[in-house]
This record gives C-alpha cells, structure tokens and sequence, in this order.
C-alpha cells in the first residue's frame, strides 16, 4: 500500500513540475512576442564554419547565459544566431557592414532599431574564454542600460 502511494505521489509530483515549466515556457515566449524595446545579440555565421567560429559562438552564449539570465528568461535580451549564406538573411551582411563571423548586438525600442555594434573584439578575445566573456558582459550591459 504505501510502495503504491509513493507512486502515484511521484507521478503527481512530476506531472506538476511538467505543468509548471510549460506555463513558464509560454509565458517567457509571449513576453518574447509582445515586447518592443529589447536588445538582441546576432551571432552571424555561413555554411561553412571553423573551429574558430564554433567557439564564437559558445563564448557568446555562455557569456550571455552567465551574465544575463534574467534579460534572457523575460525576452529582454536575446540571443539569436543567424546563418547569412541562406538567402533569406544576405541582407544582414549589408545591414551590419559584416565582412567575418560576427557578434552584433542591437537595441531596439518600440519595434525600430536605434543602434548597433559590432562586437569585433571577439577575435582578440578568442584564446582568453574569461576576457571574452568580460568583453561581451561590458558591451550588452551598456546596450541593457539604454533600454
């Protein structure tokens, strides 16, 4: 009898925990959906992509998450990375001056874009992951404090 409670209170328990990080899951995503003034890091990559390029990347996002997990969790920050070889996103290379694999952030208030930069110091950074994530947690917080 009590082998058969404590199952039935685990399923209870994992069905809630389950119910709950999908009603969280949405209402981030909805936040995500009907905010206008937020600040977005582009990682901008193609095809083919280096080792190089990969770590990038990883900096990058470890770096946000790190710094940033609330900007994150409530769409205040975004982390968006973005293959220009497809054609849908060619025009990013014009938009942003992109002539490499790139980490941009934009700020974007009522649904217009303000500013941006291009966060070319990435390169430098590439060997020292603790720089790098300093270097990304210095610009997107001055980009944070505009909003």
């Amino acid at each position: 009898m009590v082998v058969r409670i404590e199952k039935y209170f685990i399923i209870i328990l994992l069905v809630a925990v389950t119910v709950q990080c999908a009603v969280s899951s949405i209402g981030a995503s909805e936040a995500k959906e009907n905010r206008t003034t937020y600040v977005t890091a582009y990682y901008f990559h193609g095809n083919m992509r280096c080792a190089s390029c990969r770590k990038i990347e990883q900096y990058s996002r470890e770096a946000l998450e790190k710094f940033f997990t609330k900007e994150l969790h409530s769409g205040v920050l975004q982390f968006t990375p973005v293959n220009t070889d497809r054609p849908e996103n060619t025009h990013y290379i014009h938009d942003y001056q992109l002539y490499t694999k790139s980490l941009v952030i934009v700020l974007m208030k009522d649904g217009k874009q303000v500013t941006w930069k291009n966060l070319a110091k990435v390169w430098q950074h590439l060997r020292d992951r603790d720089a790098f994530h300093d270097y990304v947690h210095e610009e997107v917080g001055a980009f944070l404090g505009k909003i």
